[in-house]
């Protein structure tokens, strides 16, 4: 069977917590394993907390978005949020995996 996939990243919310129950947590994994198994780039959006910042880290998200990174900024506050996110990063991301990890 040949199915052409048009697009090459997979974005998973957490608004609802993936790791709530069983079911939530399953459907998260899969999608998460069939991204990674097509080589696609997966973007975790609204991460809220360093709960759902952990989870994604444990199951291998590649990238992440959401209120516990940054909210909504003017471009020209850009540069002072990286400053504070380069302090802020090795407390919550000792592996320096998910945003800015290179």
């Amino acid at each position: 069977m040949r199915q052409a996939v048009a697009t090459d990243d997979v974005k998973n919310s957490c608004r609802i917590a993936a790791w709530a129950n069983d079911t939530q947590r399953a459907m998260f994994d899969a999608s998460l394993g069939l991204a990674k198994q097509l080589g696609m780039e997966v973007v975790a959006e609204g991460v809220e907390d360093l709960a759902d910042w952990d989870f994604l880290r444990q199951r291998g998200c590649d990238l992440a978005q959401g209120y516990f990174i940054a909210k909504a900024m003017p471009a020209e506050d850009l540069p002072a949020w990286l400053v504070t996110w380069e302090v802020r990063r090795p407390k919550v991301s000792p592996t320096n995996t998910l945003p800015g990890a290179d």
